[in-house]
């Protein structure tokens, strides 16, 4: 009944059905999974300047999600969406700066839009970016494990997986500055693992087995 009322108020125009519409198609929420009818909601919405659907759609682009891959248009709809001041849509931005999908590839930009997408509200992905960056040297004078490690650290405490990881990492290995602590390390390599991260999940095996 949800859908249905979604979809009715959808094609009467109204912008947070039309994206409300794609959520269900997208999720088979009261209807059959249909990637296809998702995007062509969310880019309904999004070209009527709704930026949740203008980063989906971004996202729908740069995965080939129920449209073809292309990352062009990842871009762009990801741009109006940062525009727009959506830190996700910014640190995806930033991804395909990194990377150089869609657009040149300059890292300082990625780290100039991780930075912003940090100082909006904390956004994790950007965080735990700006550690790859850091560690990697990429669009930064120089890498470096501690500055690293002190984002991967902020992401982790806000609940970031793929951080959680590498801090438990940190704390195993006593680098970048940390003691070495197994419990601690076991600590945050749970909570990485209870979120499905398959590193996390491997290192916290191997860990056991060896115990």
């Amino acid at each position: 009944m949800a859908f249905r009322w979604e979809l009715r108020a959808a094609e009467r125009g109204h912008v947070d059905a039309q994206f409300n519409t794609g959520v269900f198609y997208e999720h088979g929420e009261g209807v059959e999974v249909d990637h296809a009818a998702a995007v062509t909601w969310f880019r309904k919405a999004a070209e009527r300047g709704d930026r949740a659907a203008q980063l989906t759609l971004g996202a729908a682009f740069e995965h080939g999600k129920g449209t073809p891959q292309n990352y062009v248009l990842a871009a762009t709809w990801y741009q109006r969406a940062a525009d727009r001041g959506h830190t996700s849509a910014m640190a995806n931005l930033g991804g395909l700066y990194s990377a150089g999908h869609g657009v040149e590839q300059d890292h300082a930009r990625a780290n100039a839009l991780y930075r912003e997408a940090v100082e909006a509200d904390n956004n994790t992905t950007a965080l735990f970016n700006l550690g790859l960056s850091h560690l990697k040297g990429t669009g930064v004078e120089e890498s470096s494990v501690p500055t690293a490690l002190s984002f991967w650290q902020r992401a982790a405490d806000l609940g970031h997986a793929g951080a959680q990881g590498n801090i438990g990492e940190a704390y195993r290995d006593g680098a970048g500055g940390y003691p070495k602590n197994d419990e601690l390390a076991r600590q945050y390599m749970k909570a990485s693992a209870a979120q499905g991260d398959r590193r996390a999940i491997a290192h916290l095996t191997k860990m056991n087995a060896c115990v």
